[in-house]
Order: structure tokens, then C-alpha cells, then sequence
């Protein structure tokens, strides 16, 4: 109600009067926009009203779907949208539809930690699906968090994931096309001690004897327990025994050799 239906200069307004008809007006205005947002939802919600109707096994792509089975296609799925390390900088993003809850979780982060834990928090509610990844040097996992994984990054900027909840991200090994690349790294020299996560080839060792026979002598042992004592005689055409350790950090290598270097995977 407007004001412009009295005439001020006839009509005397008391403070309370004025109010009340302030406070009308008001009401007036809010119930209007109130309306407003009714009818658009009510607009809305038109598309589907009375449209609740059973459909078969959908054949096409055109064809009516069924929702509990479109949620049944997302359940539990984990889709690994990125996995990088560049410029120092370990980045990880992905996403799954909880089975349980049927909120959809977008998750994504960055960290300059090289060995860690990977926590989130799932999505409250399909409105607001992006999480941001937490990082850890430590397992501190908070109450309502779940860990996606446990990671490291060697010197070569390498990522592996690790630990036993790596299940949660429903990747478990499969072939060997995981590795771009094979090839020979640096020379050592035993006893060694490892600094990371190693991959090493032990070559035996040759004495002469004779113009067609050499003597093969391969003994490794990593942190002092034989792993592998080999001693014999074949035709020098058969090549060179070899030995193949994978060490963790700060394991010791030592051992009777011919020649020992790094295999590096991914390079």
C-alpha cells in the first residue's frame, strides 16, 4: 500500500500510525517476492509432476533410465581424473559416488610434501561436491576424513602409491604397460647402502679358464643375509649371471661381483 492515497496536508499522522502502515507495505512487498519465487518453482517442478511412470531396462541411448541404475553404474567407481608431479609440486584429483549416501565426491589437491598421506573430507551433499585434498608428512587422519592413500616420490620424480588403504581407490597391479620406460642408471660400487627405493642388477664376476670357459662367481647378501651364491662353469656365449635386488633406504648391499648399477624405471 503507497502512501499517495492519503492526502498529508488534510490528514494528520501520528508516529504509530505511520508505522503500522510502514509495516503493512513491507509485509506487502515480501509476500510479493515470496510469490514470485513460488511460482518458479512451482514452474519448475511441472517438468516431472505426475511423470513418476515405471520404464523398462533402457536398450538405447534415448531411451528412459531408471535412476537407482544410473547411480548403480557410479557406485564405488573411482575415477582418477590426475596424478602429476612438476616443478616440485605433487597434484592429485578424483572423484566416486558413495553406494551408501549416493553424494558424488570431486576431489582434488596439490602439495609440495614428497612422502605423505592423502586425506578428504566426502561430500555432505550433492550440491557441493568439490573437496580439497589435505596432505601429511604424518597419518593424522581426523575423525570424519577418509585417507584416499599413501604416497612417496623418489629422487627421479617418481610417483608411487602405497599402503594397505590403497584399496580405496579400487587400483590394485595389472600389467606391466604402467612403465613408459627401462633403462640403465649409474654404476655402484659394493658394499652400498641405499638412499631411496632401488632397483639393482649385480653382474658376476669372470675369471679366465681357458679360451671357451669362464668362471662365474655371484654371491649378494643385502643387510648381511645371502640372497644369492652362485659358482659355476659354462661357456662364456651363455653371458653373465645376474642378480636383480629391489632395496628399500638404508638397506645395505654387499656381495662378491663383477659389476653392479641402478635400473631405472620411468626415466
Amino acid at each position: 500500500m503507497t502512501f499517495e492515497f492519503f492526502n498529508t496536508s488534510n490528514l494528520a499522522f501520528g508516529s504509530k500510525l505511520t508505522s503500522a502502515f510502514k509495516t503493512l507495505d513491507d509485509m506487502a512487498q515480501r509476500s510479493s517476492n515470496n510469490i514470485d519465487i513460488l511460482l518458479s518453482d512451482l514452474e519448475f517442478y511441472e517438468q516431472y509432476l505426475d511423470r513418476n511412470y515405471r520404464v523398462p531396462a533402457p536398450t538405447t541411448g534415448t531411451m528412459a533410465a531408471r535412476t537407482n541404475e544410473l547411480f548403480n553404474l557410479l557406485d564405488e567407481k573411482v575415477e582418477i581424473q590426475e596424478v602429476d608431479y612438476s616443478d616440485g609440486l605433487f597434484s592429485f584429483g578424483c572423484s566416486w559416488c558413495d553406494k551408501n549416501t549416493k553424494k558424488i565426491t570431486v576431489a582434488s589437491g596439490t602439495t609440495s610434501i614428497k612422502n605423505g598421506y592423502a586425506y578428504v573430507l566426502p561430500a555432505s551433499s550433492n550440491t557441493r561436491m568439490r573437496r580439497t585434498i589435505r596432505f601429511s608428512d604424518v597419518a593424522d587422519k581426523a575423525n570424519s576424513e577418509i585417507q584416499l592413500f599413501q604416497y612417496r616420490i623418489n629422487s627421479n620424480g617418481n610417483i608411487f602409491l602405497i599402503g594397505n588403504l590403497i584399496d580405496s581407490l579400487d587400483l590394485f597391479p595389472q600389467e606391466f604397460n604402467q612403465y613408459k620406460s627401462l633403462g640403465k642408471g649409474s654404476n655402484i660400487s659394493l658394499p652400498y647402502t641405499a638412499k631411496d627405493y632401488e632397483c639393482i642388477a649385480v653382474r658376476a664376476y669372470y675369471h679366465s679358464n681357458g679360451d671357451d670357459d669362464v668362471l662365474k662367481d655371484l654371491k649378494v647378501a643385502v643387510n648381511g643375509k645371502i640372497i644369492m651364491n652362485a659358482r659355476d662353469t659354462f661357456p662364456h656365449h651363455l653371458g653373465y649371471r645376474h642378480c636383480i635386488v629391489y632395496l628399500k633406504p638404508n638397506d645395505v648391499l654387499t656381495g662378491t661381483y663383477g659389476a653392479a648399477f641402478k635400473i631405472n624405471y620411468n626415466f
